[in-house]
């Protein structure tokens, strides 16, 4: 397993996902939705591709298309 996801790099890991969630709580959406509107915002030349195997999914990433 990669060190990114054990021991205290785990745990910081769960702080950061921790605070994404809030703040995403905060503006109504989900961590995916607000990491996909930072990276829109990033400028001209950025182009997100979400990528998901349900509907479900993407539709909640793009509630109002």
């Amino acid at each position: 397993m990669h060190p990114r996801f054990t021991g205290e790099n785990l745990e910081k890991n769960k702080l950061f996902y921790k605070r994404l969630d809030d703040l995403g709580s905060k503006h109504a959406c989900t961590p995916s939705q607000l990491a996909l509107a930072w990276l829109l915002h990033q400028g001209n030349d950025i182009i997100p591709i979400p990528g998901s195997v349900f509907i479900t999914f993407k539709r909640l990433s793009f509630p109002h298309v």
